[in-house]
């Protein structure tokens, strides 16, 4: 299979890294705040929990944001990033940086249900012994069943995080196939996608534009896309699609947000993306 010139192991802490995270904690905790009888989440490639050892590109991404976190603009969603990673790093280690199950297990509230798969792990450090891992492919289709069980379509708000390692091309279209499964099962699932933007790669365009659309035709209450672009090399960029979000996910994670980070992280220039499209209301049960 052609490989990408992008390399996954070199994510933990990095630019997209930090860009997901602030997006995913925001999207949780929008969502426990409306379900309070409790929400799903899942990763479907969640990686092995802790990430040892701290690379270059930590100092660039996560690095810059704790460094900046005591300055008088830094937007609430950053602020909620860097308190969890410093809580987890003080648990875990200097020398580590947490990958998202474990922000997972810091957002947790009572009634929460915690998924994982990842085919490249025998296990997640770190979890609480309640939380649900399995050594499956996300791109089985069968993984669906465990991911959003047919018995829970009606009656739990699933969280669902993407995050494909993209070391070969084929990775994109199986990507695709997953989001457009899982919409398929459940089209008021929220899934959160990461998105890497690799320069020269025949998908550096394409492939956000196409998941987008898919979401636009599939995604039943609508979509929210952010992108922040940091430099020329072999990943200038990253973007996370939202598909399903809460209606109000745009306020929060704004247009000074979005600066703030692509600033903070790409010496002074802001060079982003921030939009949001609804189809309808979401209807909120209460508990």
């Amino acid at each position: 299979m052609p490989e990408t010139n992008y390399v996954h192991e070199h994510v933990p802490g990095n630019f997209m890294d930090v860009l997901k995270n602030v997006v995913y904690i925001s999207v949780v905790k929008a969502f426990q705040a409306e379900h309070p009888e409790g929400v799903t989440l899942v990763e479907t490639h969640s990686g092995p929990g802790v990430h040892d050892g701290v690379k270059e590109e930590y100092y660039k991404g996560a690095g810059k944001m704790v460094e900046k976190n005591n300055a008088p603009n830094v937007p609430a969603p950053t602020k909620k990033y860097v308190a969890l990673l410093n809580k987890l790093r003080a648990e875990f280690g200097n020398e580590t940086v947490p990958g998202t199950a474990l922000f997972s297990r810091e957002l947790m509230q009572d009634n929460d249900v915690h998924r994982l798969s990842d085919v490249n792990v025998d296990d997640v450090e770190g979890l609480y012994e309640d939380a649900d891992f399995r050594k499956i492919s996300a791109y089985d289709p069968a993984s669906i069943d465990f991911y959003i069980p047919r018995d829970e379509v009606s009656d739990r708000q699933h969280i669902i995080l993407i995050d494909p390692p993209y070391n070969e091309d084929n990775d994109f279209y199986y990507a695709k196939e997953l989001v457009d499964g899982l919409l398929e099962r459940k089209p008021d699932c929220c899934i959160v996608m990461v998105i890497p933007l690799i320069r020269d790669h025949r998908q550096r365009y394409s492939f956000p534009t196409a998941m987008k659309e898919l979401a636009k035709a599939k995604a039943s209450v609508g979509r929210y896309f952010c992108s922040i672009i940091v430099g020329k090399a072999e990943l200038e960029g990253a973007a996370v699609l939202v598909c399903n979000p809460t209606k109000d996910l745009d306020e929060t994670l704004n247009e000074d947000c979005l600066e703030y980070l692509a600033q903070t992280m790409n010496k002074g220039k802001a060079d982003y993306v921030v939009e949001q499209a609804m189809k309808k209301k979401r209807l909120i049960i209460p508990g």
